[in-house]
């Protein structure tokens, strides 16, 4: 049976503004993880594993326009059924850019469910997937839990993490990551750290000066490392 977001439409929305009211007062330190920031990413684990019950994979991290090959909507929009929020998702033409007319319109009624708790911007977010070679959300592979438990681990793969640039939540732009590249700023603004759903469904708290090794091991999803342990 399809596991279904447990949300209604109109209690959708009240959770999006409690998103709001909640995360501004919150009274975690800078060094600390935010409990509706976890909240939110195990809810986004959630409705990718609902994705992945129906197509038997995770999202890809865009569509793509079949002739060009240009992405069009992030896998931010592709998850909203899942969601329990397909009437929104109906709002956007799968078919089109996300800057296209008509969905630059609908991003005036969707929800801001995707809008970080500590530095809300209207329409953008930091809650991205790392994108690149030996990543989850690799262009044009296929690829399932079962498929993550059978090499690295769920426990051991970052699935979402917490950006520091933040991005407008239906553009197909994500972290961008390589291994012969420095990592990609990550985290709050006053960079203390940044939150991570890993793809078993547990969230992380990575501090800043946390191992790069660590996180370059649990970027990717088949590479074989040993996951250092943290000090």
């Amino acid at each position: 049976m399809k596991k279904i977001y447990p949300y209604t439409n109109s209690s959708l929305l009240i959770a999006c503004c409690l998103v709001y009211v909640t995360g501004c007062s919150n009274n975690s330190s800078d060094t600390s993880p935010n409990p509706v920031t976890k909240d939110i990413l195990r809810k986004l684990h959630f409705s990718i594993e609902g994705y992945q019950e129906t197509h038997k994979q995770i999202p890809s991290a865009a569509t793509y326009d079949p002739t060009t090959g240009q992405p069009l909507l992030s896998w931010r929009v592709i998850i909203l059924g899942d969601m329990e929020a397909e009437n929104v998702r109906k709002m956007f033409k799968m078919d089109q850019p996300w800057d296209s007319e008509q969905n630059l319109a609908s991003l005036t009624i969707s929800p801001n469910l995707y809008s970080s708790p500590e530095q809300p911007i209207t329409n953008q977010t930091p809650f991205q997937v790392f994108v690149g070679k030996g990543t989850p959300f690799e262009k044009d592979l296929v690829v399932r839990f079962a498929d993550i438990r059978a090499a690295d681990g769920l426990a051991n793969t970052i699935l979402i993490a917490e950006a520091k640039t933040q991005v407008t939540w239906t553009k197909p732009h994500d972290i961008a990551y390589a291994p012969d590249q420095p990592l990609p700023p990550l985290g709050k603004s006053r960079g203390t750290g940044f939150h991570a759903v890993m793809a078993d469904g547990s969230v992380r708290f990575f501090k800043k000066d946390t191992d790069e090794k660590i996180i370059r091991a649990m970027v990717t999803w088949k590479g074989g490392e040993e996951v250092p342990k943290e000090k």
